[in-house]
């Protein structure tokens, strides 16, 4: 048994995890799809972190096109070119939300 808590609870899940968890909680759950402008900045944006080598790069990138063909199946898209503005629709999301 739920109860409304006031709570948010974020989580950070690549597709198959968050396509779980709506099949569970079907009507607890809000899924929002941050999507890269395209698969380049995917590319740029890994190799300026630093963080990953080419092998990591390269099987990232091969679920890339998996996942966005997932798209349709997420509630809200947001298209994460400007980290700011991203930010502010996700908020905005969850605030519409905490409204009902």
């Amino acid at each position: 048994m739920f109860y409304k808590s006031n709570t948010d609870v974020i989580f950070d899940l690549d597709v198959k995890g968050a396509l779980s968890l709506k099949n569970v909680y079907k009507e607890f759950i809000v899924l929002i799809f941050i999507k890269p402008p395209d698969k380049e900045s995917v590319i740029a944006r890994l190799k300026n972190r630093g963080t990953e080598n080419e092998f990591q790069i390269a099987k990232r990138l091969e679920r890339f096109d998996l996942e966005v063909s997932k798209i349709n199946e997420f509630d809200y898209v947001v298209i994460n070119d400007n980290l700011y503005d991203a930010v502010e629709k996700v908020n905005s999301i969850i605030q519409k939300f905490n409204n009902k």
